[in-house]
């Protein structure tokens, strides 16, 4: 082989491999989020076994979720938008923002 052939062997090679990795399917980044938070009462205690409710404004779809002992809630794989959360556990009244 010579020299030019060399070269072209090279550069149909690299062209090769570039279209192989361009056909490659892309990772888009991850649709969901997550929410996560602590129900705290006025004295700053956490509250237990509170319902939480995700509520998307745009869809009307909601997530319900319970907290646990330490008063924290996750809400995974939520879609972008603006959310309406709702909190209620016995003995205190119902908290929407």
């Amino acid at each position: 082989m010579n020299r030019n052939e060399v070269k072209l062997a090279a550069t149909s090679a690299f062209m090769l491999l570039l279209a192989f990795l361009i056909s490659l399917p892309l990772r888009a980044q991850d649709a969901g989020a997550t929410l996560k938070g602590t129900i705290l009462d006025t004295a700053g205690k956490a509250v237990p076994n509170a319902k939480v409710s995700v509520k998307n404004i745009s869809t009307g779809q909601a997530v319900e979720i319970q907290t646990d002992s330490a008063g924290q809630y996750t809400a995974p794989d939520l879609a972008a938008g603006d959310y309406e959360i709702s909190v209620s556990a016995e003995g205190f009244s119902t908290n929407i923002s």
